[in-house]
């Protein structure tokens, strides 16, 4: 038993690694409700549409919880890789790096491009961001960026904090304006992500995560105008 599971932790990588190579051409997809399970290549309204469940292997790390509550609660035996300190770094060049998963962060959300859009053309303008846009002077090139999936907005996530769940550049404290990132769509700062889900009746919808809780919310419709958040790997 042991061995299959680690044949199939590694054909998982596999997977992986394969889809990482066009992550800025895809979307994440993944079966919700009681449809059946989405299939490469399917394309609606123009969305190339790509079956994964996941485009980076981000390392599991600890939620963040430091209060103790009860003995051996999440506070008390916390599991997983520890947060790096600093958590965040600001490059003064218009990203973050995420010192614990090292993905390059958007810093400013209130990019016209990410900001009150569809779905179709966040993805279209993130494959277009480069050097020069949207305060960047990070020498990037089109290409580099793509829309962050929900796997990716999750890694952000600091259980230590509410409202939002995110932290400070060091770590220690509750994220504000600007420490590291700026301008955070209001409360609940509801960020949509690249991934899609299916219900039974075939309709499609993105699913979008609220940083005041920490929560992933149910899906709603790619068509809708939202705040996306663009992210790169170098």
């Amino acid at each position: 038993m042991m061995k299959f599971i680690s044949s199939f932790v590694l054909l998982s990588l596999m997977v992986c690694s394969a889809n990482f190579a066009s992550a800025q051409d895809k979307v994440v997809v993944i079966p919700f409700g009681g449809g059946g399970s989405a299939k490469a290549g399917v394309s609606k309204t123009g969305l190339n549409l790509s079956f994964s469940d996941c485009q980076y292997n981000l390392q599991v790390n600890v939620p963040g919880q430091t209060n103790v509550v009860f003995a051996t609660d999440d506070g008390g035996t916390p599991q997983g890789n520890d947060l790096p300190t600093p958590r965040f770094t600001k490059n003064n060049d218009g990203t973050v790096t995420d010192n614990e998963t090292k993905l390059v962060w958007l810093q400013d959300l209130s990019c016209a491009n990410f900001t009150g859009v569809n779905l179709q053309s966040a993805l279209e303008n993130a494959k277009g961001l480069a050097n020069g846009a949207c305060n960047l002077t990070d020498g990037s090139q089109a290409g580099d960026w793509h829309i962050a999936n929900i796997k990716e907005l999750q890694s952000l996530l600091n259980w230590d904090y509410y409202s939002p769940r995110l932290s400070n550049a060091a770590g220690t404290g509750i994220w504000t304006d600007g420490d590291p990132f700026s301008n955070l769509p209001p409360a609940p700062y509801t960020i949509h992500s690249s991934t899609m889900f299916r219900s039974s009746s075939d309709y499609w919808g993105v699913v979008p995560l609220e940083f005041k809780e920490g929560l992933t919310k149910s899906g709603v419709g790619y068509a809708l105008a939202a705040t996306y958040w663009p992210v790169r790997t170098k």
